[in-house]
């Protein structure tokens, strides 16, 4: 018997996962099986088979394995030995399904009217709200994004800026 546990690590909001931020854990159990044993780990997306992840070994019963959250979406994995899931080759553990939320800038509505003449104030917030992160607001001049300010989050992910 082989068993499988996803866990959200190092991200900023506890058993959720965002695209591009932290990474999964996946941990579990076998019997019966020797160490050394090579326990794989397939992903399954909404829209396709079952890939290859990556590898990993039995080590007294137990096996974990790290990688980073890239793709946003409904995952499911599952950890078999042998093959491809539905090789008939394999032992396989449960199946996980997880969800990959977007990380995201909201832009907070602007007033109706801005006089040209004075500073435009931008605010919003970040999705997963976190503080310390860069947020860096571009004008288009000409055919060309430029840098026209940079500000950093607070604790709570809001930003607000003024531009000059």
């Amino acid at each position: 018997m082989l068993s499988l546990s996803v866990e959200s690590t190092d991200g900023p909001v506890a058993e959720h996962f965002f695209q591009d931020i932290g990474s999964y854990t996946f941990a579990g159990t076998a019997t019966d099986m020797n160490d050394g044993v090579q326990i794989q780990i397939y992903r399954r997306g909404t829209n396709s088979g079952w890939s290859l992840q990556t590898a990993t070994q039995l080590n007294n019963g137990d096996y974990s394995v790290t990688m980073p959250v890239r793709e946003r979406g409904t995952l499911t994995f599952v950890s078999p030995t042998g093959g491809a899931p539905g090789s008939g080759d394999e032992i396989s553990s449960n199946e996980v399904t997880i969800t990959v939320e977007d990380s995201k800038i909201t832009l907070d509505v602007p007033v109706a009217n801005i006089d040209s003449l004075k500073n435009p104030t931008i605010s919003g917030t970040i999705v997963p709200a976190r503080g310390g992160v860069d947020v860096h607001i571009d004008v288009k001049i000409s055919d060309t994004y430029r840098v026209a300010a940079t500000t950093t989050t607070d604790s709570s992910g809001r930003f607000t800026l003024s531009l000059s």
